[in-house]
């Protein structure tokens, strides 16, 4: 559908927008279409959208400009929060950037590859991650994903996430999904951004058990991996996290008779 990846708010802002200054009038002149157009009905509305949120950004109304921002800096705090979560160093401060902060930082005009950053883990100062925000106007494919991976290993870097403005090709998907590159590589497109999973009210405590708590786990109640529940690796929060197959989640619910209810899954 046209609107994913834009929250309500913005989808309300755009249609607003152009109820008032062109979807409203029986007839102008679209000079960047060449045509006559007229009133719309609500469903064409929603059909012309793609039209106007998609328009070069010369002739792009200011507002839409700013959605397109204010998109980037929400998709940034979740990345920064999901890295903080796996045990990456991140700063209190980096999370709680302002948009006017996070404006004064990489200017009114910045590109996306100027979000591009990396990260290292508490525990090991030698285990990093790198974050690319790939071009909008870039399909992801084989190339520019062995591209990333050549940036990798020049930078001796095993991880990296790729944050994309739309989905990458059909052979990049199955390349990465399949983990047989030399690095681990996931993406997100920017809409699985919008909003941090983890602090949706109905979505309990996903904890990352080491490898160490799982032995426990396991030597405590007589079981193997696989006799416990499984949750997809493909699951928003196995994804947040970053988890691999073969890992465990400890998950806890609140429950009204013993307090909290806690559950392990292992990650297929």
């Amino acid at each position: 559908m046209l609107i994913i990846g834009l929250n309500n708010d913005v989808v309300q802002t755009v249609l607003n927008f152009l109820e008032k200054t062109i979807l409203n009038c029986h007839s102008f002149k679209d000079d960047n279409r060449g045509e006559d157009c007229r009133l719309l009905e609500p469903q064409e509305q929603l059909d012309n959208l793609d039209y106007y949120l998609n328009m070069s950004e010369e002739i792009k109304p200011d507002f839409l400009r700013q959605s397109e921002r204010e998109k980037l800096f929400r998709v940034r705090k979740t990345v920064m929060e999901s890295l903080k979560d796996r045990g990456y160093v991140v700063a209190d401060s980096e999370i709680e950037m302002t948009e006017e902060q996070f404006l004064q930082k990489y200017g009114e005009n910045f590109k996306r590859k100027d979000l591009d950053f990396s990260r290292s883990k508490h525990v090991n100062p030698l285990d990093k991650i790198c974050v690319f925000f790939v071009d909008e106007n870039d399909v992801l494919g084989i190339k520019q994903l062995e591209a990333y991976v050549d940036r990798m290993k020049e930078a001796s870097v095993s991880r990296a996430m790729l944050i994309l403005a739309q989905a990458p090709s059909q052979m990049a998907k199955r390349v990465i999904e399949s983990r047989t590159l030399t690095c681990h590589v996931e993406y997100f497109l920017d809409q699985e951004l919008m909003f941090n999973v983890t602090k949706h009210d109905m979505v309990p405590k996903h904890q990352l058990l080491t490898a160490d708590e799982v032995k426990i786990l396991v030597d405590q109640y007589h079981l193997t991996l696989s006799q416990l529940p499984q949750i997809q690796v493909t699951d928003p929060v196995a994804r947040y996290l970053g988890v691999m197959p073969g890992q465990v989640l400890k998950i806890s619910r609140p429950s009204e008779t013993a307090g909290k209810y806690v559950t392990y899954r292992v990650v297929v």
